[in-house]
């Protein structure tokens, strides 16, 4: 039962995200010229990048949660770090991405006043560290909890974004989201600290002796870091190369490309977030026929999922596309093939990937994979928009290294699977 409502929460979650992916384009197309509508999708482009500034502490926290949890013992002290770090984390993104946005906006040129930029910043920072704390609910088994918390922060999202059609400024979306934000991290802490017994004064007067515990742990997070580095290139490395060398109207196009195939890709991973429990439960008890058969049957799920979006999304491609933005951004044949071999590799991915991460044991292997795949990922797409100026020709190069890499991680997920513990 609780698995069945996890996964309607999970659904109804990446539903609000997916909604929100395809409303931001509409109402910045509607409400903003080209070189305004470039700028925003850049700069949501380059959040990703500040999700960094977590070094791979998440994963860090959740692993040392969940195994004292599971043993029954007292995880205060773990979740009182995780509150103080991730606090510190949201001041700091704030700081820094808001200096980012503020050079970025004098150099593109942008019509968004300062004091949005800073807004704006806070909203990305609130949302990057709110996204950080799944794991820590996950750890004690409060996912259906939290995806209550952030079906609720998604409504907010949406419902301040609608306000562009009343103030296309940006301030009164980027103030109302904050404002909603900011009292849902009011309850979540509310609900971390009482049902821990956290003092909240005391546990700020132990904050350096906190961090100090932290950065003495990045001796086992530099790999999960690196890692999380280089996946952030294979995916978003367009929207650092592709203002260089092409125009905005490939930007814009290069943006909803991505609107796609993350949509798709969102809906597809939840087929992962629910059954990753069960493959990894039946591997770790050495039941290695049960564990890839629930293997194969992800792999399959999600690769069934990626026909069927993307032969939908070819046969309503002219209509879609004509009332989200514009019929002059209709992908070609190329790009839907790129599209198709990008989420097909997706989904080798994220399922042989998930698994070999739960591993514990594979960061290494993983870091020096995804390094490779992202170098080739980042410099010979850049040789052929140089060369060629054509979002196509280096899509087609990055989705087909993106593919042969996949099957690297199911080549390598299969051959774990194939020998007992």
């Amino acid at each position: 039962m609780k698995l069945k409502q996890f996964a309607a929460l999970r659904f109804l979650s990446v539903g609000l995200e997916i909604i929100f992916g395809f409303i931001q384009p509409f109402l910045f197309h509607k409400f903003f010229n080209d070189s305004a509508f470039a700028f925003i999708l850049l700069l949501y482009g380059y959040a990703v990048y500040f999700s960094f500034f977590d070094v791979g502490f998440g994963k860090l926290a959740y692993a040392k949660i969940r195994s004292k949890y599971v043993q029954g013992k007292p995880v205060k002290n773990e979740v009182e770090d995780a509150i103080i770090f991730y606090t510190s984390l949201f001041l700091i993104i704030a700081f820094f991405f808001a200096l980012f946005a503020l050079v970025f906006s004098t150099i593109r040129q942008s019509p968004f006043l300062p004091i949005v930029l800073v807004l704006f910043s806070i909203n990305i920072a609130g949302n990057i560290v709110f996204t950080f704390l799944r794991g820590v609910f996950n750890a004690f088994d409060a996912s259906a909890t939290f995806e209550k918390y952030d079906i609720i922060r998604k409504v907010i999202n949406i419902g301040s974004l609608i306000l562009i059609a009343v103030d296309n400024s940006l301030l009164t979306t980027q103030v109302c989201t904050i404002g909603g934000i900011a009292l849902l991290f009011f309850f979540i802490l509310r609900h971390l600290y009482r049902q821990f017994g956290i003092k909240f004064q005391k546990s700020w007067l132990n904050i350096f002796r906190q961090l100090s515990r932290l950065r003495q742990s990045f001796a086992e997070t530099k790999f999960i870091f690196v890692f999380s580095i280089f996946e952030a290139l294979i995916y978003n490395s367009g929207y650092i190369l592709i203002p260089i060398f092409l125009t905005n109207r490939d930007i814009i196009q290069y943006g909803l490309w991505m609107k796609i195939s993350m949509g798709i890709a969102t809906l597809m991973r939840v087929i992962t977030d629910v059954m990753i429990h069960p493959l990894t439960r039946t591997y770790f008890n050495n039941q290695m026929a049960a564990a890839r058969s629930v293997f194969n049957k992800t792999i399959f799920a999600s690769l069934g999922l990626v026909l069927a979006a993307c032969l939908s999304f070819y046969l309503i491609q002219d209509i879609f596309m004509a009332y989200w933005v514009d019929s002059t951004y209709i992908f070609n044949n190329a790009l839907l093939l790129t599209l198709l071999m990008m989420l097909a590799g997706n989904g080798l991915q994220h399922v042989s990937g998930s698994f070999l991460l739960s591993l514990g044991n594979k960061y290494k292997w993983m870091s020096m994979v995804s390094g490779t795949i992202a170098f080739c990922s980042v410099f010979l797409p850049a040789i052929a928009w140089w060369h060629y100026k054509s979002l196509q020709a280096g899509l087609l190069i990055a989705t087909v290294i993106y593919l042969t890499g996949s099957f690297v991680y199911f080549y390598k997920a299969r051959k774990t699977l194939a020998h007992p513990l």
